[in-house]
C-alpha cells in the first residue's frame, strides 16, 4: 500500500467547503514516521507575505493539538492534519509557513508559491 493510500481520513467539516467565498487559506500537511511521536501546532503560527509586512494568522486547525496539547501519532503511519489561515493580501505571490516558537523545532515552510485556490498540500519529513 502506498504512503498516500495509508493516509488517516479526516472528515472535512462543512464550514471548509466555502473557503474560496471567504477567502481564507487551507493547508494540508502529511507526515510519516517510523517511530511513535507527538506534534502540536502554536497559535503563533502565520503566513507571511514575501510582498510587504502582513501576516496571516492560524484561524483553526483540524486532527492536530493546539499548544500546550499534544497529538499522539503512531510509529510506521501516515498522518494529515489542516490548518486554516486568514486570507493573504491580492498581490501576494510568494509566503512563507512559520510557526513561531519560543522552543526548537517549530513547522517551517519557505517559498511558498501562490495558486488560484488557495489551497496547499506540504508534507512534514
Amino acid at each position: 500500500m502506498s504512503p498516500e493510500t495509508e493516509l488517516r481520513k479526516i472528515a472535512i467539516p462543512e464550514e471548509l467547503t466555502h473557503l474560496e467565498e471567504e477567502g481564507q487559506v487551507m493547508v494540508h500537511i502529511s507526515t510519516r514516521s517510523e517511530v511513535d511521536m507527538y506534534m502540536r501546532i502554536w497559535p503563533t503560527t502565520f503566513l507571511v507575505d514575501h510582498q510587504g509586512s502582513s501576516s496571516a494568522k492560524l484561524l483553526r486547525q483540524y486532527n492536530i493539538s493546539m499548544a500546550p496539547e499534544w497529538t499522539f501519532i503512531p510509529g510506521s503511519s501516515a498522518y494529515r492534519f489542516t490548518l486554516v489561515f486568514e486570507r493573504l493580501p491580492k498581490e501576494c505571490v510568494m509566503f512563507d509557513l512559520l510557526e513561531i516558537i519560543p522552543e526548537p523545532g517549530g513547522f517551517s515552510w519557505t517559498n511558498i508559491l501562490r495558486n488560484k485556490q488557495d489551497v496547499y498540500w506540504l508534507r512534514l519529513e
